[in-house]
Protein backbone atom coordinates (compact mmCIF):
# COMPACT_ATOMS: atom_id res chain seq x y z
CA UNK A 1 0.00 0.00 0.00
CA UNK A 2 1.19 3.50 -1.32
CA UNK A 3 0.56 7.01 0.69
CA UNK A 4 0.27 10.26 -0.19
CA UNK A 5 1.42 13.19 1.53
CA UNK A 6 -0.11 16.51 0.23
CA UNK A 7 1.00 20.26 1.40
CA UNK A 8 0.23 23.49 0.27
CA UNK A 9 3.59 24.75 1.84
CA UNK A 10 6.55 23.51 3.80
CA UNK A 11 8.17 26.04 5.93
CA UNK A 12 11.48 25.97 8.33
CA UNK A 13 10.61 26.59 12.15
CA UNK A 14 11.41 30.19 11.91
CA UNK A 15 8.87 30.90 8.95
CA UNK A 16 11.58 30.49 5.66
CA UNK A 17 11.38 28.57 2.79
CA UNK A 18 13.63 25.76 3.07
CA UNK A 19 16.43 25.33 0.13
CA UNK A 20 17.37 22.00 -1.44
CA UNK A 21 20.20 21.62 0.73
CA UNK A 22 17.68 22.19 3.53
CA UNK A 23 15.86 19.26 2.46
CA UNK A 24 18.73 17.08 1.65
CA UNK A 25 17.92 17.27 -2.13
CA UNK A 26 21.24 17.19 -3.80
CA UNK A 27 22.11 20.14 -6.14
CA UNK A 28 25.62 18.37 -7.09
CA UNK A 29 26.01 16.80 -10.80
CA UNK A 30 25.57 18.42 -13.52
CA UNK A 31 22.62 18.67 -16.16
CA UNK A 32 20.19 19.29 -13.31
CA UNK A 33 17.46 21.59 -13.90
CA UNK A 34 17.96 24.07 -10.50
CA UNK A 35 15.16 26.51 -11.06
CA UNK A 36 13.06 28.03 -13.79
CA UNK A 37 11.83 31.76 -14.18
CA UNK A 38 8.93 32.08 -17.15
CA UNK A 39 7.45 35.13 -18.21
CA UNK A 40 4.68 35.60 -20.80
CA UNK A 41 3.44 38.63 -22.66
CA UNK A 42 0.35 39.55 -24.59
CA UNK A 43 1.59 42.74 -25.63
CA UNK A 44 2.82 43.44 -29.48
CA UNK A 45 6.01 45.05 -29.81
CA UNK A 46 6.79 46.69 -33.34
CA UNK A 47 10.25 47.89 -34.54
CA UNK A 48 11.19 50.40 -37.67
CA UNK A 49 14.50 50.41 -36.06
CA UNK A 50 18.05 48.77 -37.59
CA UNK A 51 19.83 48.91 -33.49
CA UNK A 52 18.36 46.43 -31.33
CA UNK A 53 15.28 47.35 -28.97
CA UNK A 54 13.88 45.48 -26.28
CA UNK A 55 10.77 43.25 -26.06
CA UNK A 56 10.15 41.05 -22.86
CA UNK A 57 12.69 40.36 -20.19
CA UNK A 58 13.31 38.52 -16.84
CA UNK A 59 15.54 37.93 -14.19
CA UNK A 60 17.19 34.85 -12.35
CA UNK A 61 20.66 34.88 -9.31
CA UNK A 62 22.50 31.86 -10.58
CA UNK A 63 23.48 29.55 -7.64
CA UNK A 64 26.89 28.96 -8.64
CA UNK A 65 29.40 30.25 -10.84
CA UNK A 66 29.33 27.47 -13.14
CA UNK A 67 25.79 27.22 -13.55
CA UNK A 68 24.33 27.36 -17.10
CA UNK A 69 21.34 29.21 -18.41
CA UNK A 70 19.06 27.85 -20.95
CA UNK A 71 17.30 30.60 -22.21
CA UNK A 72 13.82 29.55 -24.58
CA UNK A 73 11.26 32.14 -26.42
CA UNK A 74 8.67 31.65 -28.46
CA UNK A 75 6.15 34.24 -30.07
CA UNK A 76 4.22 34.85 -32.95
CA UNK A 77 6.07 36.81 -35.22
CA UNK A 78 4.08 39.81 -37.95
CA UNK A 79 5.21 42.34 -40.63
CA UNK A 80 3.26 45.43 -41.59
CA UNK A 81 3.24 48.54 -43.10
CA UNK A 82 6.22 48.04 -45.12
CA UNK A 83 6.52 51.15 -47.84
CA UNK A 84 10.16 50.30 -49.27
CA UNK A 85 9.45 48.10 -52.26
CA UNK A 86 11.89 45.44 -51.09
CA UNK A 87 12.29 42.51 -48.84
CA UNK A 88 14.03 42.74 -45.48
CA UNK A 89 15.29 40.43 -42.82
CA UNK A 90 14.05 40.98 -38.90
CA UNK A 91 16.72 39.75 -36.15
CA UNK A 92 16.48 38.48 -33.18
CA UNK A 93 18.47 37.86 -30.25
CA UNK A 94 19.17 37.40 -26.42
CA UNK A 95 21.03 39.98 -24.48
CA UNK A 96 22.95 38.95 -20.49
CA UNK A 97 22.36 42.61 -19.03
CA UNK A 98 23.85 44.97 -21.93
CA UNK A 99 25.88 41.80 -23.75
CA UNK A 100 24.76 40.92 -27.08
CA UNK A 101 24.50 36.90 -27.41
CA UNK A 102 23.68 36.49 -30.67
CA UNK A 103 26.31 36.15 -33.64
CA UNK A 104 29.81 38.31 -33.35
CA UNK A 105 28.28 40.04 -37.18
CA UNK A 106 25.37 41.99 -34.88
CA UNK A 107 22.71 40.23 -36.61
CA UNK A 108 21.16 38.34 -33.66
CA UNK A 109 20.60 34.95 -33.07
CA UNK A 110 18.01 34.45 -35.66
CA UNK A 111 16.97 36.41 -38.37
CA UNK A 112 13.77 36.12 -40.57
CA UNK A 113 13.97 36.83 -44.43
CA UNK A 114 10.25 38.77 -45.24
CA UNK A 115 9.10 39.18 -49.15
CA UNK A 116 8.29 42.88 -49.63
CA UNK A 117 4.42 42.89 -48.28
CA UNK A 118 2.40 46.23 -49.04
CA UNK A 119 0.81 48.83 -46.68
CA UNK A 120 -1.57 46.73 -43.76
CA UNK A 121 -0.46 43.10 -44.84
CA UNK A 122 -0.01 41.10 -41.43
CA UNK A 123 1.79 38.33 -42.49
CA UNK A 124 2.43 35.93 -39.39
CA UNK A 125 5.54 33.60 -38.64
CA UNK A 126 5.91 31.62 -35.70
CA UNK A 127 9.52 32.34 -33.94
CA UNK A 128 11.87 31.21 -31.72
CA UNK A 129 15.05 30.69 -30.27
CA UNK A 130 16.99 28.99 -27.78
CA UNK A 131 20.39 29.48 -25.94
CA UNK A 132 22.85 28.08 -23.41
CA UNK A 133 24.23 30.70 -21.60
CA UNK A 134 27.76 30.36 -19.04
CA UNK A 135 27.20 33.57 -17.18
CA UNK A 136 29.90 32.86 -14.76
CA UNK A 137 28.16 34.71 -12.03
CA UNK A 138 25.78 34.08 -8.96
CA UNK A 139 24.63 37.76 -8.95
CA UNK A 140 21.64 38.50 -10.49
CA UNK A 141 21.39 38.75 -14.67
CA UNK A 142 18.54 39.99 -16.35
CA UNK A 143 18.01 38.73 -19.56
CA UNK A 144 15.80 40.52 -22.54
CA UNK A 145 14.58 39.53 -25.94
CA UNK A 146 15.53 41.93 -28.35
CA UNK A 147 15.07 42.63 -31.58
CA UNK A 148 15.54 45.13 -35.45
CA UNK A 149 14.89 45.14 -38.86
CA UNK A 150 18.01 45.64 -41.34
CA UNK A 151 16.01 48.80 -42.97
CA UNK A 152 14.19 51.65 -41.50
CA UNK A 153 11.02 51.45 -43.92
CA UNK A 154 9.74 48.22 -42.60
CA UNK A 155 8.02 47.47 -39.45
CA UNK A 156 8.94 44.00 -38.10
CA UNK A 157 5.99 43.04 -34.93
CA UNK A 158 6.75 40.82 -31.54
CA UNK A 159 3.84 39.21 -30.71
CA UNK A 160 1.29 40.35 -33.31
CA UNK A 161 -1.49 38.30 -32.44
CA UNK A 162 -0.71 35.95 -29.18
CA UNK A 163 1.01 35.16 -26.54
CA UNK A 164 5.03 35.38 -26.28
CA UNK A 165 6.63 32.88 -23.69
CA UNK A 166 10.16 33.71 -22.57
CA UNK A 167 11.67 30.71 -20.04
CA UNK A 168 14.90 30.68 -18.25
CA UNK A 169 16.13 27.51 -16.60
CA UNK A 170 19.22 27.01 -14.37
CA UNK A 171 20.72 23.61 -15.12
CA UNK A 172 24.11 22.79 -12.80
CA UNK A 173 27.32 22.93 -14.51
Amino acid sequence: MSSIIKVDQIQLADGSTPTLADLSISTTGTGKVLQVVSATSETAGGTTSTSFVSYMSASITPSSTSSKILLIFSAPLGYEDFRGGSSFYHFLTFFRDSTDLGRSNGNGITGTYQFAVSYNDFPLNNGGMHLLDSPNSTSAISYSVRHKVNTSSASATMNLDGVAHFTLMEIAG
